[in-house]
């Protein structure tokens, strides 16, 4: 017979009672994990919140900074600020029970970027030394930059940004821009820290005040920093023989040292004896790096160069009559013959009445009466030397891809164009269009078999549509050198 063994029981209590409190462990540890997850979670939600209360504050202070205007406008349309209205004193704001933001400010001489990283000692002795008193009626002189800095608070914890921001002068109303030397993106024209010094061909940073340069309307290439004193410094070739080297100096208007010529067809800078002529010289790289002068005999000699939109077109643009496309830099409209117009090298001089007639053009201005857009001919007229010097205007062609010829300005066919100026879109701002705006004005552009070939195009807010445009179209805000600290 065969028995069956009873299963025996014991043990099975303490078995149980361990799984029990291995269970009451783990739940604790897991309540413990939960616990701390979520603290950290709400922790992360007040650094954010404190971070956007912080924005939330620069934007309130940029707003303020800006409304301190006067009624009269510059010649670019746009409103002079009134430094005697520039706020002191920031308000405080409250964005819900929990959250607020503070900003203080101060009104500087120099820029701040090389400080922005320094530390509160450092920092203060710098203010010290660059920042303007700031009292009833504002700073006593016209600041180069302010610096923001917000701090935003959510339950407790708190976050602060630090911001720099640039004024737009009327001796300098250009945000600035990289100079690339052509076909790589990677080596940009550079300044030296110290005055007086050599210039090189550096690697291009993301940002850097030794490499913002404005192509000013006196043919200076200057950069965006001013010294100690708030004088311009301009890239000059003190000593013009091949291979001489550049330097960074103190500008002096009218010095034709610090003047340079930007051929759109080479895309070379060419040295000038007056602002007009040209001297032999250009810009060149050294196989060292340097920026140095060449001789223009052998054109290997002379670098080639890509300027960023936003360091200007020199003397080119609306004050010398003159019509610039945004897309392809230092390019203006030119009369060609007696019925048709191209996209040719704009003439630079820092004498407006040295462009020749085939290059200026009357047309609506947008900025006399401080309007956003006006209707009007765009209208030409050879010399006073010349067989006929009847005016011309330019059509108004009634469908897309077709080109605008020259016709006489009191014929049937349509010439009436409507000019938009700074507008508060970006897509229609300095747009030249038909009467509907459904088509702009614009040329072919790079890649066609002839990109300064004139047409019209249904208006999509592209670059190639903009003409005469304020140099820093495409910056979406004024801030620069954001930080945290």
């Amino acid at each position: 017979m065969i028995r069956i063994a009873r299963r025996s029981d014991e043990g099975s209590m303490a078995v149980a009672m361990l799984a029990t409190l291995v269970g009451i462990s783990l739940t604790g540890v897991l309540i413990s994990y939960v616990t701390s997850q979520s603290k950290a979670s709400s922790a992360s939600s007040q650094r954010g919140r404190a971070l956007y209360a912080a924005q939330s504050g620069l934007e309130v202070a940029m707003a303020r900074v800006r409304a301190a205007a006067t009624t009269t406008r510059h010649t670019n349309g746009l409103l002079l600020g009134d430094i005697t209205d520039l706020p002191c004193t920031m308000p405080s704001g409250q964005l819900d029970t929990s959250t607020s933001y503070t900003v203080t400010v101060d009104y500087l001489k120099a820029d701040p970027q090389d400080q922005m990283g320094a530390s509160a000692a450092t920092m203060a002795t710098w203010l010290g030394t660059n920042a303007l008193t700031c009292g009833a009626q504002g700073t006593p002189t016209t600041p180069l930059f302010a610096l923001l800095r917000a701090t935003g608070t959510a339950n407790g914890r708190s976050r602060t940004v630090w911001a720099a921001y640039q004024f737009r002068t009327t001796n300098q109303s250009t945000f600035g821009g990289q100079i690339e030397v052509a076909g790589t993106t990677t080596r940009c024209v550079t300044a030296p820290p110290v005055l007086n010094s050599a210039v090189t061909v550096g690697a291009c940073a993301a940002t850097g005040k030794q490499q913002r340069f404005v192509y000013r309307a006196n043919l200076e290439l200057s950069l965006v920093r001013t010294d100690q004193t708030g004088l311009g410094l301009c890239l000059s070739g003190p000593t013009r023989s091949d291979g001489a080297a550049t330097k960074v100096v103190t500008c002096v208007e009218g010095d034709a040292k610090q003047q340079w010529i930007f051929d759109a067809s080479t895309s070379r800078f060419l040295g000038t004896s007056d602002g007009t002529a040209k001297d032999g010289y250009c810009l060149g790289a050294s196989a060292s790096s340097a920026l140095v002068v060449r001789t223009t005999g052998a054109g290997t000699n002379c670098a080639t160069f890509t300027p960023q939109a936003s360091a200007g077109t020199g003397s080119a643009g609306f004050d010398a009559s003159q019509l610039v496309n945004f897309s392809m830099y230092s390019m203006c409209m030119e009369w060609v013959s007696s019925t048709s117009v191209h996209l040719n090298d704009c003439q630079q001089s820092d004498d407006a009445a040295n462009v020749t007639w085939e290059q200026r053009w009357q047309m609506p201005d947008t900025s006399d009466d401080g309007s956003t857009t006006k209707v009007g001919q765009i209208v030409g007229m050879k010399d006073s030397s010349s067989a006929s010097n009847d005016p011309f205007c330019l059509s108004v062609p009634s469908a897309a891809g077709a080109s605008p010829a020259l016709v006489d300005c009191d014929s049937s066919t349509p010439t009436a164009w409507t000019r938009y100026g700074r507008t508060s879109s970006y897509a229609t701002r300095f747009q030249i269009t038909n009467s509907t705006g459904s088509l702009c004005l614009t040329v072919a552009g790079p890649g066609a078999a002839d990109p300064g070939k004139f047409m019209v195009k249904a208006c999509d807010g592209s670059r190639l549509q903009k003409w005469n445009a304020d140099p820093d179209t495409d910056q979406v805000t004024a801030l620069t050198e954001v930080v945290e600290r």
